[in-house]
């Protein structure tokens, strides 16, 4: 008994001073609790703000029996998103490659992209062009702080995106085609046209000292 008599005149004396302070500040009980949860800092992240882009490279390649140094360029190239159905276009240059740079934010997180690269046929003369039809997913995750895509091209994971096109260059109605850059005639030809100018010289020489 004694000591629950001395707990409870220790509850009352703890009692007493909280009001006190509470009165000496103007202030209740209940404000003074307040005040003092306030004291607690509660953190709050803020919104991610990252961003990368993925590149994807294309090369074009040209077989063209007997003709060296082809030009490359000009051919075009469709990346198609199967989610919204935009078609983006990429040329190649005069050595073949062309590139799309694919940008995402922040609000691409934890999608997955999908795609189809192809070659537009153009029907430029004597070529035959690339059937091959690529199909490319891209997921978007956060790492840390850091914003990732995780590349998968024909069902494989790899770690760039790059894909090659290519066209067969024929000769129209069996006609022969263009020599490339240059002196490209026979040297056999060379020869022969010489010896016949040496001949024609000593025919004509032998003439003069008949008649002479």
């Amino acid at each position: 008994m004694k000591r629950l008599k001395y707990t409870l005149v220790v509850m009352m004396l703890v009692s007493s001073v909280v009001l006190c302070a509470a009165v000496a500040t103007g202030g209740t009980l209940a404000m003074l609790i307040d005040q003092t949860m306030s004291l607690v800092n509660t953190f709050v992240p803020g919104e991610v703000s990252a961003q990368t882009s993925v590149e994807l490279n294309i090369q074009k390649t040209i077989i063209a029996t007997g003709i060296n140094g082809m030009d490359a360029s000009g051919f075009t190239f469709e990346l198609t998103d199967l989610q919204d159905g935009k078609c983006y276009i990429a040329s190649s240059d005069n050595e073949g490659k062309a590139l799309f740079t694919i940008p995402y934010s922040e609000a691409d997180i934890g999608k997955t992209f999908k795609y189809t690269l192809k070659e537009r046929n153009d029907a430029r003369e004597g070529f035959t062009y690339s059937t091959r039809v690529y199909n490319i997913e891209i997921s978007v995750s956060l790492k840390g702080n850091d914003l990732v895509a995780d590349l998968v091209m024909d069902h494989q994971p790899v770690e760039q995106l790059t894909a090659e096109f290519i066209n067969t260059y024929f000769t129209q109605g069996g006609e022969v085609p263009p020599p490339p850059a240059g002196d490209s005639a026979d040297p056999l030809l060379y020869a022969g046209l010489v010896v016949v100018s040496l001949c024609a010289l000593v025919l004509i020489f032998r003439r003069q000292r008949k008649h002479s």
